[in-house]
């Protein structure tokens, strides 16, 4: 029985092919046989192609043809050697990046055990077309701007506006027809699969709105210019996330309307209920478009570092003018190229870099229109945007992977807490005798700084990684300001009430002085139990055993190996825990610190 399957049962590669185009049909092939004396029979193997030709941002479901009774259903697996003309992904669909030739494959096994094959035939057959990616046409200078303004929201978000992109070219016309849900569900209704409903829907419209990011995780069809009402489509099938077509409708602020599953069937039934506050901000960052010469009012991000490493904290600042600006309306969101959250950000714009990626940060606020004059295309929506990019150190020695280890561990017993400056130590990017703040610091930036979120940045820039965070309820941010944490400060996140505590304990872990530095100073009750974060750090992370310089709980060749490196200057070393690794307790660590490891590491061996 012949049948057109998706190609989730075959393999699809792309190859780019600098030779001429060949002309696409099923007949064209090649295969796996070398030097046949005869051409071998494909059994139905062919290629179901959308078009011959396609243009710059198109994207395309590719289906096969073949006898299901004749081949094998696990398939021969093959990598694509280049995506850079037209990506193919996993289950067929193809999007045209750039001009070019680019050759397709598609491969699969014969069942021998339902095909007779000659001894010097492994049964797998290869059929192959090329697919052409059209140049650009010559566009006009008024072309090439509009394509910029463009360029400039699609970096906001690390998206492809393809559909706005094909009409300014003219590979579209502006008043193309569009989508309707009515369309939709009667596409969804008359398909077997996904592939089905996603080839309609291509082949309908083959420029989407949206295309999410280069690893094609999503796609949007909007029903209209704005995207107000719209599709988006989920196309991956590796199991990670599950194929999918959901519909939303939204308000004219950006907030949720409606939002609800239009396939698969089991999921049609399944209730979206988004944050009545969130906001989707691909329809924000598109709509946006303010005038040239409207006026911001002062509304200005700021933070301080465009690059950060994991483990900081840093504060954002949003500037503005609030005489003109409507009260409640200023919204702070961060979007991700993949949609892998690298960090969480506060309500008052405190952000935790948590994880590597690039991240944008958009601060919207809305004009009042009863104090500015706006035009009547000026809907006062103004809107900033800064993006940052966290990076982590992939490229760890063994001592550095077991430390961290061991502070997993460390971390996941204690309510969760983070220790961020144990751990930059460890990765390297903060010297271990690094200064830390001062109590004489923190007045002066309390008393310099003119508002919470100032102080906030001012503490965060000079100590970029606290000593730990967390906690549940309220995530509190803590610094000590000494190495052992009997003095430290700490800072709630994420609340509405600012406030910074100062605590002073005693070896044994009491408190001592516990006071209110900011907003105002006053003691506060002192609590008669011993404190269990100076207990934990002070008796497991910070004096761990004499001589266990890498503070993985054990003495070991692996601290002297560390103790030498550090001794040499050696770059990966920089992370040593000074007063375990200083045996002679003379306050510097050297040679002799090195030879009463050793000669520890002996008798331990002896013993």
């Amino acid at each position: 029985m012949k049948k057109s399957v998706f190609l989730s049962a075959l393999i699809f590669t792309s190859v780019c092919m600098e030779s001429a185009a060949l002309p696409i049909n099923a007949g064209i092939s090649a295969y796996s046989i070398e030097n046949p004396e005869s051409e071998p029979e494909l059994y139905g193997l062919a290629f179901d192609l959308p078009a011959e030709t396609l243009h710059t941002g198109e994207v395309r479901q590719i289906l096969a043809d073949w006898d299901d009774n004749c081949y094998l259903t696990e398939p021969l697996v093959i990598q694509s050697e280049n995506n850079d003309v037209a990506a193919v992904y996993r289950d067929g669909q193809i999007f045209a990046k750039k001009s070019g030739s680019a050759s397709l494959y598609i491969r699969a096994k014969l069942n021998p055990e339902k095909i007779d094959l000659a001894p010097d035939d492994d049964g797998i057959r290869t059929v192959t077309a090329t697919v052409t990616v059209a140049d650009d046409p010559d566009l006009t200078d008024a072309q090439q701007t509009a394509l910029k303004r463009i360029a400039s929201k699609e970096d906001g978000l690390s998206c492809q506006f393809s559909r706005a992109k094909a009409e300014i070219k003219g590979l579209l016309a502006a008043d193309a027809p569009r989508l309707t849900l009515d369309a939709v569900n009667q596409m969804i209704a008359g398909s077997d699969s996904f592939a089905e409903i996603f080839r309609k829907i291509t082949d309908a419209q083959p420029f989407p709105d949206l295309i999410n990011n280069e690893e094609f995780t999503a796609v949007e069809y909007w029903f209209d210019d704005k995207g107000t009402e719209k599709i988006m489509l989920i196309p991956d099938g590796s199991g990670a996330c599950p194929q999918t077509v959901r519909y939303s409708s939204l308000n004219p602020d950006g907030s949720y309307q409606e939002a609800r599953y239009l396939y698969p069937e089991n999921l049609t039934e399944t209730k979206i209920e988004p944050d009545p506050d969130e906001k989707d901000w691909v329809y924000m960052l598109y709509n946006h478009d303010t005038p040239d010469d409207a006026a911001l009012y002062g509304l200005a991000l700021e933070l301080s570092a465009d690059t950060m490493y994991v483990g900081e904290v840093r504060q954002i600042c949003v500037t503005g003018d609030t005489e003109y600006y409507l009260p409640d309306s200023l919204y702070i969101h961060i979007s991700t190229a993949d949609g892998a959250v690298i960090g969480p950000v506060f309500t008052d714009g405190q952000f935790f870099a948590e994880r590597a990626g690039e991240a944008t940060f958009y601060i919207e606020a809305k004009l009042d229109p009863e104090k500015v004059d706006l035009s009547p295309d000026d809907n006062g929506i103004r809107l900033v945007t800064k993006t940052v990019r966290v990076i982590d150190n992939n490229e760890l020695a063994d001592e550095q992977k077991e430390t961290l280890e061991v502070l997993k561990h460390m971390e996941e017993a204690i309510h969760a807490l983070t220790f961020s400056r144990r751990r930059a130590v460890v990765k390297g990017y903060l010297n271990a005798d690094a200064p830390r703040l001062t109590r004489e610091q923190i007045d002066r930036f309390i008393e310099e700084s003119d508002s919470p979120e100032t102080l906030y940045r001012n503490i965060m820039d000079a100590q970029p990684f606290p000593d730990c965070y967390g906690g549940s309820g309220v995530t509190e941010v803590c610094y000590f300001l000494n190495d052992d944490g009997s003095e430290r400060i700490s800072m709630p996140c994420g609340v509405s009430a600012y406030g910074i505590r100062y605590e002073r304990l005693n070896q044994d872990g009491f408190i001592e002085e516990n006071r209110s530095l900011y907003p105002e100073a006053s003691d506060q009750p002192i609590w008669a139990h011993q404190d269990y974060l100076y207990k934990y750090y002070h008796e497991v992370v910070h004096s761990p055993l004499s001589g266990d310089a890498n503070i993985d709980l054990t003495v070991s060749r692996h601290d002297a190996v560390l103790l030498q490196k550090w001794l040499l200057a050696s770059g990966d070393a920089q992370y040593i825990d000074g007063e375990a690794a200083d045996l002679d307790q003379d306050g510097t660590l050297n040679a002799i610190d090195l030879t009463l490891l050793k000669r520890q590491l002996l008798r331990n061996a002896a013993e």
